[in-house]
């Protein structure tokens, strides 16, 4: 789906990411269902984390040339 769509450099990464909860949930079959759950959250506070630290270093960048100007 990710060639289909241009995107050939996320297809390792998607297929690691599979990979993951696979053996995750190999390893603790008691609770498997929990883990995509658990993995998708990961990633979107991951996310939030990484767009938050570029709005600060925006932030922090705009001050910085405004105060030089």
């Amino acid at each position: 789906m990710l060639m289909a769509v241009g995107r050939d450099e996320l297809v390792v990464t998607a297929g690691v990411t599979t990979v993951v909860v696979m053996v995750v949930a190999a390893v603790n079959p008691h609770d498997a269902w929990q883990q995509p759950f658990l993995r998708g959250v990961d990633t979107a506070i991951g996310i939030a984390l990484g767009v938050g630290a570029s709005w600060i270093a925006l932030l922090v960048a705009t001050l910085c040339a405004s105060r030089s100007a």
